[in-house]
């Protein structure tokens, strides 16, 4: 069998992970906003959201900087 009849037989497998975790996503946006409330005044609920959108790709990474004797360095994480 080759490499091509191989990645061909997976096709079905990667569309339903692609179709699943665009679903994933959608709910997580739609979850979100149905309690914004609850998210913005408790800040447990607000940390949770943060690292379920980190972990999901959706929250941009904390770039952190600190000053240097010739300048700023900055450092993502």
């Amino acid at each position: 069998m080759s490499y091509q009849d191989t990645l061909l037989t997976w096709h079905d497998f990667y569309l339903a992970c692609a179709a699943a975790s665009a679903t994933f996503a959608g709910l997580l946006f739609v979850a979100l906003s149905l309690h914004l409330r609850i998210v913005v005044t408790h800040p447990e609920a607000r940390s949770l959201a943060r690292i379920t959108l980190i972990q999901a790709g959706c929250y941009p990474r904390p770039i952190f900087t600190r000053h240097c004797a010739g300048g700023t360095a900055t450092t993502s994480l």
